[in-house]
């Protein structure tokens, strides 16, 4: 299975994460040019991945 990037997939991305027990975060990186960007992360068993969108983090 695989998600990919669209306007309805940030929300089922979330929620497949979730169910496979990752912890999730969000948080911001400051850019000059493009203003605040978007980083997520998912943790779980001393695993982390971090992406810009969560289809992008390879775990769903």
């Amino acid at each position: 299975m695989s998600i990919r990037i669209a306007g309805n997939t940030m929300i089922p991305a979330l929620q497949a994460l979730s169910a496979k027990g990752y912890k999730l975060s969000l948080w911001y990186i400051r850019c000059e040019d493009e203003g605040l960007i978007p980083q997520y992360d998912a943790e779980k068993d001393s695993r982390s991945f971090s992406a810009t969108s969560p289809e992008k983090s390879g775990l769903v």
